[in-house]
C-alpha cells in the first residue's frame, strides 16, 4: 500500500520540475513560459523543436549548416528516431538520424559526423542500388559494433543495421569517402 502511495507522488514532483521544452528562437525560457501564460491559448506543438532540443548540441548547427531542411525533414514515427555511433574513421561520436525527403516522401538516414560536422544521406530519394532508394518499409534499426560482424571493408568502428520487421537487415557503413552497404544479409 505504501508504494502506491509514493509512486504518483514522485510522479507528480518529477513532472512539475521538468523543463517545458526549448523556448522559441530569440525567447529565453521565461519569457516562453509568461507569454503562454498571458495569451491563455492553445500553442501549436511543433514536435521537431523538442526532438532537435534532444540530439547532441552540435547536430543542428551541422544540419543547418548543410541546408538540410531545405530538402529533408526528421522522421520522428520511429523511435528511436537517431541512433548514436562511431561510424567514421575517428574516435568521436556521430549521429545517424531517421530523415524523410520532402518532395517525395521517401525516407532514408543522414549520418551526421561529429569531427568534420559533415552530412550524408543514405536513401532519402538518393539511389543506392537500382530500386532502393527508399527505406520506408524499414521500422528496424540498430548500432552495431564492427567487430561483432566479419565485415572487413571500411573505416568506422561501428555499422548501422536497418531492415523489415522480420525481414533481411542492410548493413551501412563508411568506406572513408561514403556509406556503403550489403543487401539482404541476415
Amino acid at each position: 500500500m505504501r508504494l502506491l502511495l509514493i509512486v504518483p507522488a514522485t510522479l507528480a514532483i518529477g513532472g512539475a520540475c521538468r523543463p517545458s521544452g526549448p523556448p522559441p528562437e530569440g525567447r529565453s525560457r521565461a519569457a516562453h513560459r509568461v507569454a503562454v501564460e498571458d495569451t491563455h491559448s492553445t500553442t501549436t506543438f511543433d514536435p521537431t523543436v523538442y526532438a532537435e532540443w534532444n540530439l547532441p548540441t552540435w547536430v543542428p548547427g551541422a544540419l543547418h549548416d548543410a541546408g538540410f531542411a531545405a530538402r529533408y525533414e526528421l522522421f520522428l514515427d520511429l523511435n528511436p528516431y537517431f541512433q548514436v555511433g562511431r561510424f567514421d574513421e575517428d574516435d568521436a561520436v556521430d549521429v545517424a538520424l531517421q530523415i524523410r525527403e520532402r518532395a517525395s516522401g521517401k525516407r532514408g538516414v543522414a549520418f551526421v559526423h561529429s569531427r568534420d560536422r559533415s552530412v550524408h544521406i543514405v536513401a532519402a530519394g538518393q539511389q543506392l542500388a537500382p530500386g532502393l532508394d527508399d527505406f520506408s518499409a524499414i521500422w528496424v534499426w540498430r548500432v552495431q559494433a564492427r567487430a561483432e560482424i566479419d565485415v572487413s571493408r571500411g573505416g568506422g568502428r561501428d555499422l548501422l543495421l536497418v531492415s523489415k520487421p522480420e525481414a533481411s537487415t542492410i548493413r551501412l557503413w563508411w568506406d572513408g569517402h561514403h556509406y556503403a552497404f550489403d543487401p539482404g544479409t541476415d
